[in-house]
């Protein structure tokens, strides 16, 4: 959808390396729900504000992990869960993109 000559409503927006974003547009960015889905298989879904991930949302890594939980400016921040491939598990506190504060981890030993 378009208002003013600008995206605006849903759409999906395509970049040169195959990656591409299918959500809601807001003056010419991508702004509330969306889903940026990667050329190389990763995916994030949330809340997204001006063409960055902010908000609640969800990455799925699809070598690594998965991260559930708060993001401010493209990065986690705030509470959040990291699942890993191997099946270690964290949950606790995250600042610019780094786990920070107080949090928890379970590793697949159960320790």
């Amino acid at each position: 959808e378009w208002k003013d000559d600008e995206p605006h409503g849903i759409g999906e927006l395509f970049f040169k390396d195959g990656s591409y974003y299918h959500g809601t547009f807001a003056h010419g960015f991508a702004h509330g729900d969306g889903r940026y889905i990667f050329s190389r298989g990763s995916y994030y879904e949330g809340q997204v504000r001006h063409n960055v991930a902010e908000g609640k949302g969800k990455l799925v890594n699809a070598i690594e992990y998965t991260y559930i939980g708060e993001w401010l400016n493209d990065l986690p921040n705030g509470q959040g869960e990291e699942k890993w491939k191997d099946g270690t598990y964290y949950k606790g506190d995250f600042l610019n993109g780094a786990k920070h504060g107080k949090g928890s981890y379970l590793f697949l030993d159960g320790t």
